[in-house]
């Protein structure tokens, strides 16, 4: 995570502080978050993680009835490979709280052609 760099620069004031959870994938994690926030020494920190109102609006009685029934599946498509350390280490985090996640990613396709970019991803990626 990248939030130690955050936090060295955050000023120390009274009140809570609110993190929001930008990316889907962030809220899968979100006790590492919270822990980390706290050993920085915010340990009242407040997530705002959409994931749980989104999945609410489209599956949740009363949200907009778009089909009769509804049925959630999960895959998981990635331009770039995921190695085994990877399946592991982010398939443990993901069996707590989505076993339908963990088990897309354990059977993910790899998927090069899946988008064009401008950039080569395995610069970032490492």
């Amino acid at each position: 995570m990248c939030s130690s760099d955050l936090i060295q620069h955050l000023p120390k004031k009274p009140g809570p502080l609110v993190v929001s959870l930008n990316c889907t994938h962030y809220g899968y994690v979100r006790s590492l978050w919270e822990e980390t926030f706290a050993g920085f020494g915010f340990p009242g920190v407040k997530v705002l993680d959409p994931n749980p109102l989104m999945a609410d609006l489209v599956l949740k009685e009363g949200g907009p009835r778009r089909y009769p029934e509804t049925s959630v599946t999960v895959e998981v498509v990635s331009k770039v490979p995921i190695g085994p350390n990877v399946h592991a280490s982010l398939g443990t985090l993901l069996r707590t709280v989505s076993p339908l996640t963990a088990d897309a990613l354990a059977r993910y396709q790899h998927d090069p052609s899946l988008f064009s970019v401008a950039i080569d991803p395995s610069a970032i990626v490492k």
